[in-house]
């Protein structure tokens, strides 16, 4: 198969088994990934880059929540940028039909997932654009929220 703009599509159904992590890992965060982590975000923000960073989905239901995933959540959070975590989503746990294997999604998976993510930055450039035209009603302002939303416009695929 070709490469779509970066994307190479994978075709296998996972058959592996479903399996629920009760494992409470502690392990060592790298800081220098950490501080990497947050300087991207401090530059994208001093640049007026408008970020938006995803935790794609996991097959494996958790017991625990993921260290890591925590921190980068933390992070973003203090630096008012949007994360959207879809580790646990409910479309994806234990549906070996979107995966290839345990860790990357196949190339429905892929599908369905490009297509919620896009659903959800939608969402949330409308609700954005709301609290702007509420904060500023009598405001000459054009409507930008309509650029962003028609680039979103097309599905994924």
């Amino acid at each position: 198969r070709s490469d779509i703009k970066g994307f190479i599509p994978l075709a296998k159904i996972w058959s592996g088994s479903v399996q629920i992590d009760s494992s409470s890992i502690n392990y060592e965060i790298d800081s220098i990934k950490v501080n990497a982590y947050h300087k991207f975000i401090q530059n994208c923000v001093r640049s007026k880059v408008k970020l938006v960073i995803v935790c794609s989905p996991y097959f494996n239901k958790s017991k625990y929540q993921n260290f890591s995933l925590k921190i980068g959540l933390e992070i973003a959070k203090r630096n008012n940028i949007e994360f959207f975590d879809y580790s646990q989503n409910s479309v994806f746990l234990n549906n070996s039909k979107l995966f290839t294997d345990n860790s990357h999604l196949n190339e429905l998976g892929a599908k369905v997932f490009s297509n919620i993510l896009i659903d959800d930055i939608k969402r949330k450039i409308e609700d954005e654009s709301k609290v702007v035209l509420t904060a500023f009603p009598n405001s000459t302002l054009p409507d930008l929220s309509q650029i962003s939303v028609a680039r979103l416009q097309k599905k994924a695929f």
